[in-house]
């Protein structure tokens, strides 16, 4: 309610009045308040999503053990992180192979037209 006017700017008559008001969205108060709310919305979910995600981990390897055959949080997770590590090599070299062969029309895209957008496509995907 700070930053709310009490009035608006210009009247609200018509159209043009709408986009003279709406126009406050591209000032710098607003771009900052906005990068603001994402910063501190960034920092408050993105390490509870990640910190989530071990915390039932390691309730279910205690809770489990046999599902995970005995081992142990440690273990369980350092496999979980090499896995992903792995994972992440492949793709990264994968996607550009991808996306130049969708880009040139051959290999496993040769039935496809050769296409510019190839890399919007494969990473959209």
């Amino acid at each position: 309610a700070i930053f709310i006017k009490k009035t608006p700017r210009n009247p609200v008559s018509n159209a043009w009045s709408i986009l003279k008001n709406a126009s406050g969205v591209f000032k710098w108060r607003c771009y900052t308040l906005v990068i603001l709310a994402q910063s501190i919305h960034l920092f408050y979910s993105v390490p509870l999503m990640f910190w989530q995600a071990f915390r039932f981990l390691h309730h279910a390897v205690e809770a489990f053990p046999d599902v995970f055959f005995g081992l142990s949080y440690p273990i369980v997770t350092s496999l979980i992180t090499y896995c992903s590590a792995a994972a992440m090599m492949v793709g990264a070299a994968l996607v550009p192979y991808l996306a130049t062969s969708l880009e040139s029309g051959s290999g496993l895209f040769r039935c496809f037209p050769p296409t510019q957008l190839s890399v919007p496509i494969i990473m959209a995907a």
